[in-house]
């Protein structure tokens, strides 16, 4: 595993004003958070809209919003990384006070075996207690890793 020490970094949760699934409100979700509330990130590959979504939950379930639409968290949940993610701050719109906002504190916990050799060459073998053996080793052909990435989510 690459060092991750003070690789911290803050994000919006997005689509909090949108409707759940199920009907549920995200906004009356948001209201019953507090700050410092650790949250779950679930990557969606079955989203019509998007293929690489992450659902922004709380650890009961609920959904407060959706990760960034740019595909990166997606990719690198599937390749191994970890994060602890917790509610930095939930703020109100200036311009509609009645809507919640939720800031994000996201720390990196390990990042996937591949990542780490990339950045560091000289990285030590993983031993037996790592779970860097499970996860798969790619070539520098980026077919085959886009083939596993597509395999993995069920993307033709």
């Amino acid at each position: 595993m690459s060092d991750t020490s003070n690789r911290t970094f803050y994000t919006q949760v997005h689509g909090i004003l949108h409707k759940n699934a199920d009907g549920g409100s995200r906004q009356q979700a948001i209201r019953q958070c507090q700050q410092g509330e650790e949250l779950v990130l679930v990557p969606e590959p079955t989203n019509a809209y998007d293929a690489n979504a992450v659902k922004v939950c709380r650890k009961n379930g609920q959904q407060i919003g959706y990760w960034q639409a740019d595909g990166r968290m997606a990719h690198d949940l599937a390749i191994g990384w970890t994060y602890r993610v917790t509610i930095d701050e939930i703020y109100a719109f200036e311009d509609k006070p009645k809507n919640l906002g939720v800031r994000l504190r996201v720390e990196v916990l390990t990042m996937s075996h591949a990542t780490g050799k990339r950045k560091k060459p000289e990285a030590k073998k993983p031993n037996a207690t790592t779970h860097s053996n499970l996860v798969p080793e790619f070539e520098s052909n980026t077919q085959e890793r886009k083939g596993w990435f597509r395999r993995l989510f069920g993307i033709k």
